[in-house]
């Protein structure tokens, strides 16, 4: 009988051993020879602590019995170890939409006896990540958080994903830009509709703004019927900003956004 080449798996307890037995009669096998009682196998150099690749890792086998066969137990099988599998599953994450993107975590499922990331040997840490940054639409949530890399002398790594949610922000504000001018200034230079003047924000988290309407109304003694068209006669009136525009970003990054009328003085 001797002893065919064997793997385990680093931390497992057995070997897969086996053996070729020859020179049965009459067409004899294992299955068939009376009262056969196979050889026991062991290592005498593999335990579950023996480091994956290790070399020189063998066994041998002793005993069996049939009743028409004495059994000789020849040579060694030599014992491949192979590295055990971690599973890395990153954790979920959100972050309100313009914020930097999170510190991604991680859990290390898999480890074998009793070891963890701080004294599996030579331990190096798996890296996780996503496509988030600041400028991400809402409307590209979930985004993908994935993890790569990470070696350790008995372990190869494998990585599940997890989901990065951008939830919107609560409210921006805009407010149009009160303003003194003397007669003749062009007020539609003031309140442009394409640009990002004439207005403030608050909580503008990111991208930016190139487009707004702005609606002009007579104020206090100012008769001036309510038109998106700029005023040129001398007086006080009121500027509304409306239909907010982005060249990046978009409003669907935001729960609400709010209109604030701004004053123009025409002397």
């Amino acid at each position: 009988a001797t002893p065919n080449a064997a793997s385990v798996t680093y931390g497992d307890s057995t070997p897969n051993y086996s053996i070729t037995v020859t020179g049965f009669a009459n067409s004899e096998s294992t299955s068939t020879a009376a009262g056969y009682i196979a050889p026991t196998c062991s290592s005498s150099n593999y335990t579950t602590s023996t480091n994956a690749a290790t070399a020189n890792i063998t066994y041998t086998c002793t005993g069996g019995s049939a009743n028409n066969y004495s059994i000789t137990n020849s040579g060694s099988g030599a014992i491949t170890i192979n590295k055990a599998t971690l599973t890395v599953t990153p954790d979920a994450q959100s972050v309100t939409y313009g914020q930097a993107a999170p510190t991604y975590t991680f859990t290390v499922a898999g480890f074998k006896n009793s070891q963890t990331s701080s004294t599996a040997a030579s331990y190096v840490a798996p890296t996780c990540s996503s496509s988030y940054t600041t400028t991400t639409n809402v409307s590209s949530s979930p985004v993908s958080i994935s993890c790569s890399g990470g070696s350790a002398t008995n372990y190869n790594f494998t990585s599940n994903t997890a989901n990065l949610t951008i939830n919107k922000v609560t409210t921006l504000g805009i407010t149009a830009t009160t303003q003194t001018v003397n007669f003749g200034t062009s007020i539609s230079a003031l309140y442009p509709t394409s640009g990002s003047t004439g207005f403030s924000t608050s909580a503008l988290a990111s991208g930016v703004i190139n487009a707004m309407t702005f609606t002009y109304a007579g104020s206090g003694s100012t008769t001036y019927a309510s038109s998106t068209t700029p005023p040129s006669s001398p007086g006080t009136y009121s500027v509304t900003p409306s239909a907010v525009g982005f060249s990046t970003g978009s409003t669907n990054n935001y729960s609400n956004i709010t209109y604030t009328a701004g004053t123009l003085t025409i002397n």
